[in-house]
């Protein structure tokens, strides 16, 4: 997963690490992008159990989805292209989700 943040355009500041929740680790990636338009923000995909009786897991991040009737769209920071790669260089699943 690092490895195709580190070959994406646009992505810069890449990290990893782990969040403690419920007695489960919930390892992360996390990245800064950079919108062709200008506009950038910071990415965290984070690991959660799909089901707690099974070890499937999924990469979820949350988007700010705020934006105006007619307005410009909220910037998906190269959500999308990440999770499609993540899922055929890796296996992964992710998905990001606006709130």
């Amino acid at each position: 997963m690092m490895g195709v943040l580190l070959r994406t355009p646009r992505v810069d500041h890449v990290e990893s690490g782990a969040l403690l929740d419920n007695g489960w680790m919930h390892p992360f990636v996390q990245y800064h992008y950079q919108e062709q338009d200008g506009r950038d923000g910071t990415v965290r995909f984070v690991a959660q159990r799909l089901k707690a009786s099974t070890d499937t897991t999924q990469y979820l991040a949350y988007l700010n989805g705020l934006s105006t009737p007619g307005g410009a769209l909220p910037p998906t920071l190269g959500t999308g292209e990440i999770a499609k790669q993540w899922g055929l260089k890796c296996g992964i699943s992710a998905t990001a989700i606006f709130v």
